[in-house]
């Protein structure tokens, strides 16, 4: 009778120690999937940033208050996934206009961030 109880509770504890090994298994592959997300979102941003630096290049070179400015706009812009390839397509499509708005609604909201 000891015999079978103690077979039962090592049973029990076996599939205790496999639950606990497939669930910390789990909640690791959740979390390196979070992790390559979050990479991969960042690469978007950097290449976004990279293709925009010959802009804002004489910006960077400038006084503190202009660069400072540049810095805060080209992350913006770089967030929006607006890369240098999107706005010759737009300006030489003849949308002029949009470019100006999202300009204007980007500053907007920088001088929104620099308030607070």
């Amino acid at each position: 009778m000891a015999v079978k109880r103690r077979m039962f509770a090592m049973k029990n504890l076996m599939k205790l120690q496999m639950n606990i090994f497939v669930n910390r298994f789990l909640a690791f592959n959740m979390n390196w999937k979070r992790f390559q997300n979050k990479r991969n979102a960042l690469n978007v941003i950097r290449l976004c940033q990279s293709s925009l630096r010959e802009v804002f290049r004489s910006y960077f070179l400038t006084s503190r208050f202009h660069r400072r400015h540049a810095i805060k706009f080209h992350r913006v812009l770089a967030e929006g996934k607006y890369d240098m390839e999107n706005f010759q397509n737009t300006w030489n499509d003849g949308k002029r206009d949009i470019i100006d708005e999202t300009i204007k609604k980007l500053d907007s909201s920088n001088k929104m961030n620099l308030m607070n």
